[in-house]
């Protein structure tokens, strides 16, 4: 006669390694994610979205502040200013290394200059030309994303040890050509 349980038993333990390789998996899958997530923290991340932070005199304390909308928005820290427009909101972010700022759909972002390699192998170009802004020789690139395939509009311009990304539409990378300015 065939124990009843063994019957019952063989099948529940093939349920359980089932489930157990499924969990598994996922838990792989969530670490692969969060190591991804973290690793894309610390580079520039081209789809950032802006969060409202810190206030322009100082990278110590973070406080949510909205920096107020002049004719010319400064930064003494990165030694840069803009020729502002009444409609721009500048939301100043923060973030170890990199400091940004939104305006609305549009950044800025300032970095360490030995960056600009993370940076043009997180896109692929489609076209690149030379720029003068401010002053300083650059790059306007026309790009696709590696992450999503999402059009890419940036500028690359070096001055001092740092990199000044900007990345949006046309016409606010034609403006940054114009009212972008260095004060030192």
């Amino acid at each position: 006669m065939v124990d009843k349980n063994k019957k019952t038993g063989i099948p529940f333990i093939i349920f359980l390694v089932v489930i157990t390789v499924f969990l598994s998996y996922w838990f792989l899958k969530q670490k692969e994610e969060i190591s991804q997530e973290s690793v894309a923290a610390n580079t520039a991340n081209l789809n950032q979205r802006p969060i409202i932070v810190n206030n322009s005199n100082s990278n110590s304390d973070i406080a949510n502040t909205v920096a107020p909308v002049s004719s010319t928005f400064q930064n003494a820290d990165y030694d840069f200013e803009i020729a502002n427009t009444s409609e721009d909101e500048a939301k100043e972010m923060p973030s170890g290394n990199i400091y940004t700022v939104y305006f609305n759909e549009d950044k800025i972002s300032v970095l360490d200059e030995t960056s600009e390699g993370v940076i043009r192998n997180s896109v692929s170009v489609v076209t690149e030309s030379a720029i003068t802004m401010a002053g300083q020789t650059g790059a306007r690139l026309k790009a696709e994303s590696t992450k999503d395939g999402s059009e890419v509009n940036l500028i690359l311009v070096k001055k001092n040890g740092r990199l000044y990304q900007f990345q949006g539409s046309d016409s606010f990378l034609d403006r940054m050509i114009k009212d972008f300015s260095f004060t030192d």
